[in-house]
């Protein structure tokens, strides 16, 4: 048998080593891995997803886009304090990923940090400063504050650029309800939920801004009326039942246990 040709055997060395070099690039390898978390991701397999990442970031400690998603999955999977970390590091890595700068921020309001909440709501605003979601942010910043006027221009100036962002609407409520402004807060939560009418917790937002301003009536229209949105869920038949027993309607409270139970008839809780 003929030996290859010297030519041959050198090519097929050299694309051996190209190949081998190749499998070895920490450039390459990284981003092998991030690409199939990705795939996992798509797949709902936020486990098998996670440990990419993992395996992506050991290679490269700031991999700013593998940090960002792996907090993404960390906050999805319930995660919340190894999704702040992923978040906060991704933030300062890339400080143009708004997103997560962001959700540290959300985070930060929540953890009542409010100077690095600000912060990083600020670094937002410095090149968006329309940027509806922060302006949020802003606002409830304002609020816990006390500065109520603040709070409201905030508000005011994400719905000016998010109009259809129910969730700032009930925000706005909530600053118009601490300045008694409340037939204004009220208009606003019913604006949010004619926006998404199928959001069981602005009904529930509603049912409590009436309760809690002694509108009896409106407050029993709007928990019948959410268990006529809602009518094979449980919870807003025992929060009509819960009111009924509250005024001493002991009958209509029975009845609207009896529907609530027929609902879920295993469930030990009703």
């Amino acid at each position: 048998m003929s030996s290859f040709p010297r030519t041959i055997i050198t090519l097929f060395l050299c694309c051996s080593v190209l190949f081998f070099s190749a499998c070895s690039d920490p450039e390459i390898k990284k981003q092998a891995h991030f690409d199939k978390a990705m795939e996992y991701a798509k797949k709902d397999q936020p486990k098998a997803a996670i440990l990419e990442l993992r395996n992506a970031i050991q290679l490269d400690p700031k991999f700013a886009n593998a940090r960002y998603q792996l907090g993404l999955l960390y906050l999805k999977s319930g995660e919340a304090k190894n999704a702040f970390q992923e978040l906060q590091r991704a933030s300062s890595l890339d400080p143009s990923n708004h997103d997560a700068l962001l959700k540290t921020a959300e985070f930060l309001l929540l953890g009542r940090q409010f100077e690095e909440s600000l912060e990083r709501v600020n670094k937002i605003l410095e090149s968006n400063p329309d940027h509806a979601a922060a302006l949020a942010v802003l606002a409830n910043l304002e609020l816990v504050s006390g500065n109520l006027d603040e709070a409201e221009k905030a508000i005011a100036k994400a719905l000016e650029s998010e109009p259809e962002m129910d969730r700032l609407y009930i925000l706005q409520a909530r600053v118009l309800s601490v300045k008694k402004m409340i037939p204004e807060a009220e208009k606003s939560l019913l604006k949010a939920l004619e926006l998404n009418p199928e959001k069981m917790s602005t009904h529930q937002a509603l049912t409590s801004f009436y309760l809690g301003h002694k509108k009896k009536e409106k407050a029993e229209l709007q928990l019948i009326k959410t268990t006529k949105v809602f009518p094979e869920q449980p919870q807003p038949l025992l929060a009509l039942a819960a009111f009924y027993m509250q005024n001493d309607e002991k009958s209509k409270a029975e009845e609207a246990i009896n529907q609530a139970i027929s609902l879920e008839p295993d469930n030990e809780k009703n």
